[in-house]
């Protein structure tokens, strides 16, 4: 409860989750963008609109969530987050990085995530 008053309610936590946002509206303009250099005018006459607009940007955001595992980036930071989140609501490791991972890759690029995870840790 706290938390969710911090994040909506403090100027610091509007300005962490604004920041954040904007973030991945720059990520999807450079999606856009590299479409709109790959496809040309097929854009702007409304042709394919669902592989323009919604595939293409996906594949872009799994390139790059694919780069930042590859680094180690991204799971210290979902890892670090989940790990504060279990703290705080008393929830399990699992249940918390589910949780973060949702909120920072969204529920379509959430699987990817889970891609290495489940190759290491089934029998």
């Amino acid at each position: 409860m706290l938390l969710a008053w911090f994040f909506l309610n403090s100027d610091v936590g509007l300005g962490f989750v604004k920041g954040f946002s904007e973030m991945f509206e720059k990520l999807l303009g450079f999606a856009n963008e590299g479409t709109n250099f790959v496809f040309g005018s097929m854009n702007d006459q409304g042709l394919a609109f669902f592989f323009l607009k919604v595939l293409c940007p996906i594949v872009f955001i799994s390139a790059l969530i694919g780069i930042l595992q590859h680094i180690r980036v991204l799971p210290v930071i979902i890892r670090a987050i989940g790990f504060l989140l279990s703290k705080v609501n008393g929830m399990g490791k699992l249940e918390s990085f589910n949780a973060v991972s949702s909120l920072i890759l969204g529920q379509s690029e959430n699987f990817i995530a889970y891609k290495d995870i489940l190759g290491k840790n089934l029998p």
